[in-house]
Parts: structure tokens; C-alpha cells; sequence
């Protein structure tokens, strides 16, 4: 795949970043995917089809904030999954609120609503963190990852991780009981 993509590129500098891109993510974005899609063929084509959207605008690609081109791969190949099985990938939330509601008897209506409060000042609040938390937390609590994946994907310490996503989740706290006031 590698090869195909790269014939379509001119630019020799070009080449190199879509290559050191593939090698870097490459593995964790068909892990992702697979996660998503628990299905090989579903996954590669998900990994495929983000690759071939990353070569055709290679030149807009950012690669000096690795965190960010980490986003933006993860992001690609969400989109990839929905579009392939859009069936396996009506959303991403940190709370399933489907599920809570299922279990909770029906006219519990006001319970529901501060749920979903809950879950907007959640998602609000994340992109208010800074961005080593926000992609710490976007990589654990949406996609599901390990301490050890992410600290792979993000090329940290394990320690670090940790540390980023308890930090991250205290903010949150925070900001939750500040916005309850």
C-alpha cells in the first residue's frame, strides 16, 4: 500500500513525510481500527482510505506537533469507520447515555436531562484542557486505548501518561463542579 501511495506523490520531501507518517501510525491506526470495526478487511480499508486522504493533502499536513498529527490520524480514521460501517460507529461519547437511559425506568425525565448537561459541559470541558491532556483523554476515554498504547502512539513515558490523564480527568472534575455552581 505504502508504494502505491507514494507513487502518487512528486515532491521527494513529500514522499518522506507521508512515509515516516505510515511507519509511525500505521499499526495504531489499524489497531483503532480493528477496535472499531472487529473485522480485518473492515479495518484495512478503514487504515487504506485514511492513508489515501492523507496523501492527496500531504502538503497541508502538519508534522511538527506530534500530538496534533496524532489527533488528526486518529480523526481520519474514525471518519473511515463511520463511512465504512456506519452501523458499528453512530458516535463517540465518553458517557453511553443510551444505555444508562435502558436501565433507568422511564419517567425519570429530570434525571435524564442532567445527564445530558453532564455530558456537553464533559465534552466542552475537555477541548477547554490543554492539548497534552485533551489528546491524553480524547485517546483513552473515546478511543479506548491503554496507558502503554497511548504512551506508544504519543511517543511519552508511560509515567507521563498517567500522569496527563489523572491531571486531565482532576480538570474536568474541576470544570464540572465549577459550571454546576
Amino acid at each position: 500500500m505504502l508504494a502505491l501511495l507514494l507513487s502518487a506523490i512528486d515532491d521527494p520531501n513529500d514522499k518522506l513525510k507521508l512515509e515516516n507518517i505510515y511507519k509511525k501510525y500505521y499499526q495504531m491506526m489499524f489497531k483503532m481500527a480493528m477496535k472499531r470495526l472487529g473485522d480485518v478487511h473492515y479495518a484495512e480499508d478503514a487504515v487504506s482510505n485514511a492513508f489515501m486522504r492523507i496523501a492527496l493533502s500531504i502538503k497541508r499536513v502538519e508534522t511538527d506537533n506530534e500530538d496534533r498529527l496524532t489527533a488528526f490520524v486518529c480523526t481520519l480514521v474514525k471518519n473511515e469507520c463511520i463511512r465504512i460501517f456506519p452501523e458499528k460507529n453512530r458516535s463517540d461519547k465518553l458517557i453511553d447515555i443510551e444505555e444508562i437511559r435502558s436501565l433507568r425506568s422511564q419517567d425519570d425525565i429530570s434525571s435524564e436531562i442532567e445527564e445530558k448537561e453532564v455530558y456537553e459541559k464533559a465534552l466542552f470541558g475537555i477541548s477547554r484542557l490543554p492539548e497534552e491532556y485533551t489528546v491524553a483523554l480524547r485517546l483513552y476515554l473515546v478511543f479506548g486505548f491503554s496507558y502503554g498504547e497511548i504512551a506508544e502512539i504519543t511517543d511519552s513515558k508511560l509515567g507521563t501518561v498517567k500522569s496527563r490523564i489523572k491531571r486531565g480527568i482532576e480538570k474536568m472534575r474541576s470544570f464540572l463542579k465549577e459550571t454546576k455552581k
